[in-house]
């Protein structure tokens, strides 16, 4: 007879295998759950990274070409026509004063600066300018022993003039150079040119002609916020091309908010009794919009020459995360202000970050309008 050998060893019950299946859920549903908070933590860390090194990237241009501002031109708080920083462009690319949260509130800004190659300064003797509408002369040959622009191409390019006027007052402009006639008014060069601002052959600075003067190339860049993508707003460069299409510009960063500027401005001798115009070169008030009709209005002096006596800048840059977290939203008031511009609700998935930075004007050594 045979007989059957039953297993010594117990089996697993029902409530075992269910109870091993629970606790072997829970730990790769822990596992699972940590891993992607660690990736979403990475990724969190990387797009904070990303937003500001934006920011610092761009205060970093800002504050290169901001440095530049005014070189080769005269400093002078009656200076009329153009002025190297203070104002911006409008849709056209002509100088506009119109500049104080105009893109979805964002501030604009154009910056003048000369290039020390090919500038020059009249000497006692060489001729004055005219009215314009003969050109510009360099370079008389009775009192220059070379050519000033034997080396230097101006064809094309933009150029600045800055300096007294025949009139007596100083002023500047930027102009195209468009042809040379070398000989004319017995001058090296005799350039003709167009206008910046008006197109002919004509002056602004100075209309009744400079008599003595700088001149030489001159760089213009304008710095804008282009919102053409909602979602991802850009800071914008464009360098000499005051007419050319935004979305050719150079993307500078990605996911700029805004930017905003302050002008520090120098109203005249610290601490003197009685109130003393002179400038110390020390900002006195610092303002938004130097306009009439803007927050830096001085007593006694006017709007022109509150824009001369621009001697440092102020610059708030906005850079936020470019990656839209729904968990960042919250409930209730969490308006953000930058200088004089508020964003509404910052309760809308992004972190943003707020870079600031003062700027001194190195090359705005300002004379008063009644010294010698």
């Amino acid at each position: 007879m045979s007989r059957t050998i039953r297993s010594q060893e117990r089996g697993v019950t029902l409530i075992e295998l269910a109870i091993t299946t629970v606790v072997a859920s829970l730990t790769m549903s822990a596992i699972a759950l940590t891993s992607f908070n660690w990736h979403r933590f990475y990724n969190r860390q990387l797009d904070a990274a990303e937003g500001q090194q934006n920011a610092r990237v761009s205060l970093s241009v800002f504050k290169d070409y901001v440095t530049r501002a005014g070189y080769g031109f005269v400093a002078h708080t009656e200076l009329q026509g153009v002025l190297p920083i203070g104002g911006c462009f409008d849709d056209s690319g002509l100088d506009s004063l119109d500049c104080n949260g105009v893109d979805g509130g964002a501030d604009r800004i154009r910056v003048y600066y000369g290039h020390a190659e090919g500038m020059i300064r009249t000497r006692d003797g060489d001729p004055s300018t005219g009215t314009g509408g003969d050109g510009i002369p360099v370079g008389d040959q009775t009192l220059w022993f070379s050519d000033p622009h034997d080396d230097v191409s101006m064809q094309g390019r933009f150029a600045f003039i800055s300096g007294q006027c025949e009139s007596g007052a100083h002023g500047s402009d930027v102009v195209r150079i468009t042809g040379d006639s070398p000989g004319v008014r017995n001058a090296y060069h005799n350039y003709d040119f167009e206008n910046l601002n008006t197109g002919g052959s004509d002056f602004v600075g100075c209309p009744d002609g400079y008599r003595a003067y700088n001149f030489g190339p001159v760089s213009i860049a304008d710095f804008l916020v282009d919102r053409s993508n909602s979602q991802h707003p850009s800071l914008k460069l464009r360098v000499d091309d005051p007419t050319g299409d935004w979305s050719e510009a150079m993307d500078l960063s990605t996911d700029i908010g805004t930017i905003q500027l302050q002008y520090g401005i120098d109203t005249g001798a610290n601490g003197a009794a009685p109130p003393d115009a002179t400038p110390d070169g020390l900002v006195d008030l610092w303002c938004d919009d130097p306009r009439d009709d803007g927050d830096c209005a001085v007593t006694d002096i006017d709007e022109r020459e509150v824009q001369a006596r621009i001697t440092a800048v102020r610059i708030a840059v906005v850079a936020r995360t470019r990656q839209y977290r729904e968990d960042l939203n919250r409930i209730g008031d969490h308006r953000l202000y930058v200088q004089d511009h508020m964003i509404a609700d910052r309760s809308d998935g992004y972190n943003r970050y707020v870079y600031r930075s003062t700027i001194s004007m190195r090359n705005n050594d300002i004379i008063l309008r009644d010294q010698p």
